[in-house]
């Protein structure tokens, strides 16, 4: 049977096995994260040709990855016979979505595998509250796609090698997805950068890859706001130059919008490298600031946020979190909002109220991105990854995050409580203190 990738964008492929064709995370057109990313090249399918794919896979629900405006411009013919493959979740929502608007949603098993054509399997795996990553077996041959995928523990990649001796292709993200300091910071972003390339390299070696595609990095800040992030951002070709560094070259595989490839095939990657090139040469600003809320709309959104966050959260630990006096916490949070040129405080116990006295900011952005972050339970994990904001403390950055994370909790219905803490406390702790290391 033979194998073959399609390249669509991004962190979107087509795998070709047989008769079996899979089309994973796609994301086509348009700015996701609030207007904060834009793809970096343009996608060559048409919508219709990818639209009669049969089989997709979803690895999460970031925008970049499970796109909303993709599913729901099928026709009611065009979702007939389609599955789309998810991790397992305790809420089922992104499955109840997709039920929902026509389609076959199926949850796969956590970490085992279920044969979906003659001589082809999935497996996916869940990592952390969000990620999950897939294996694909197709005639004989092993695909590994870890997408946006981060391992605290560098063990798991034994893990993975003794469970899968070969590894014919990997699929990798090659570049921060976050925000990396302040427009001033552009050698934190670089180092920062850096470490996402050696990263990749250091999977490729540890799982012994035969070939390494770099992904899910295809994009960059597009915002007004934000658009200072790409100065430090890898590109395809230091990936490249990295690999070649470490003596891998023959094994980096990269594939632009529309090139295909038959695994395990040698291939000259030099053109599509140098069509992103040109493409990276060419990126601006996209998007401006849109509409103003004023105060009064800014504090009924987080009232509102507050009292969803009551209801994830037990009584002793939002109070332990407000009291808390390690990094992580929930302390008051003085807020500037740039449109407005107001400071407010966002207080977990008493709402979002004007600062009374004069004080320094721990952050600073917009009143559009403020009201996101109320508005949705993603709205505080979009903000730090679109950046659309300035940070003026450590400890103000920090408590940003566990804002974030909360409200990811409440979007996955999981509550913060003893037993949470417990089952999660080490893969926590290890993810803050890389993240947010100050």
């Amino acid at each position: 049977m033979a194998v073959r990738i399609e390249w669509v964008n991004h962190a979107a492929y087509l795998l070709r096995a047989g008769d079996f064709e899979l089309l994973t995370d796609p994301w086509l057109y348009g700015p996701v994260f609030q207007d904060g990313w834009d793809l970096v090249a343009e996608t060559r399918h048409s919508l219709e040709a990818l639209r009669a794919v049969r089989n997709v896979w979803l690895s999460h629900e970031h925008p970049d990855h499970f796109n909303p405006h993709f599913f729901k411009s099928y026709s009611p013919t065009e979702k007939q016979g389609v599955t789309v493959y998810f991790q397992e979740s305790k809420d089922r929502r992104l499955v109840g979505f997709l039920r929902g608007i026509g389609f076959n949603a199926v949850e796969l098993p956590d970490g085992e595998p279920l044969r979906v054509s003659t001589g082809v399997e999935l497996c996916c795996t869940k990592n952390g509250t969000e990620d999950s990553w897939l294996v694909v077996r197709a005639s004989e041959q092993t695909i590994i796609n870890l997408n946006d995928c981060i391992f605290p523990d560098p063990r798991i990649y034994a893990r993975i090698k003794e469970r899968y001796a070969r590894v014919d292709v990997l699929l990798t993200q090659f570049g921060y997805a976050e925000k990396v300091g302040n427009a001033e910071d552009a050698e934190l972003r670089g180092a920062e950068s850096a470490k996402w390339r050696a990263t990749l390299v250091e999977q490729a070696r540890l799982l012994d890859a035969k070939f390494v595609i770099p992904f899910a990095s295809y994009k960059f800040f597009s915002h007004a706001e934000n658009f200072y992030m790409n100065d430090g951002a890898s590109t395809v070709s230091q990936v490249a130059a990295a690999l070649a560094a470490a003596g891998l070259q023959d094994r980096c595989v990269v594939l632009y919008p529309g090139e295909s490839w038959d695994l395990c095939q040698p291939r000259d990657s030099r053109a599509a490298i140098g069509k992103y090139e040109v493409d990276w040469a060419g990126i601006g600003v996209r998007h401006t600031l849109g509409r103003s809320y004023d105060a009064g709309e800014l504090r009924a959104a987080a009232d509102d946020f507050l009292a969803k966050i009551r209801r994830v959260v037990s009584p002793p630990l939002l109070r332990l979190l407000q009291l808390s006096p390690l990094k992580f916490g929930l302390r008051p949070l003085a807020v500037r909002v740039t449109d407005l040129d107001a400071v407010f405080v966002l207080d977990a116990g008493r709402g979002l109220l004007p600062a009374t006295q004069a004080r320094d900011p721990d952050v600073s952005l917009a009143s559009e991105s403020l009201f996101n972050m109320f508005r949705f339970p993603y709205g505080a994990n979009t903000l730090y990854v679109n950046g659309r904001f300035q940070s003026h403390s450590a400890r103000g950055l920090r408590t940003l995050f566990v804002w974030g994370h909360l409200g990811l909790m409440m979007g996955a219905n999981l509550k913060l409580d003893a037993a949470y803490l417990l089952d999660n406390f080490a893969r926590i702790a290890a993810f803050y203190f890389r993240r947010l290391q100050t």
